[in-house]
């Protein structure tokens, strides 16, 4: 069967998608989201906060929702590829302290823990020469 589609195409439409699902979140709903969940490695849930403190709660992730890089297509190549994203980044700072560059990174199942530390180490040492002799 001829398709009018390319592999690529469905990449485009797949984050296309992701990034508006993130696009305009639902207060409220962010709220029913947050309620049992645990406070970082608190035993507390949100919501047991008192109702000021919830709500601001609420607020800062409404924010930083709406203001999260659009990640889309990253995200939805690194699952095709089965990839896990790893927790750590790289980040290259200006000298007040303003992120310049930032690398994500995934990585297959099968690679162990040490070695995508290994990796991300190697990765710091040459981000860190480079960004030096590309940003000053």
């Amino acid at each position: 069967m001829t398709t009018h589609y390319t592999d690529d195409d469905l990449y485009r439409e797949a984050a296309r998608q992701h990034h508006k699902a993130t696009q305009d979140p639902d207060y409220v709903g962010i709220g029913e989201q947050m309620a049992d969940e645990k406070v970082g490695d608190t035993d507390t849930t949100w919501d047991e906060l008192d109702e000021e403190e919830f709500d601001l709660a609420r607020t800062g992730i409404d924010e930083l929702l709406h203001d999260a890089a659009d990640m889309s297509r990253w995200a939805i190549d690194a699952g095709a590829d089965h990839l896990e994203p790893h927790e750590r980044t790289l980040a290259y700072t200006a000298k007040d302290g303003r992120p310049l560059i930032r690398i994500h990174f995934a990585f297959a199942d099968e690679i162990p823990e040490k070695n995508r530390e290994g990796c991300i180490e190697a990765f710091t040492n040459h981000l860190q020469m480079l960004a030096r002799v590309t940003l000053g």
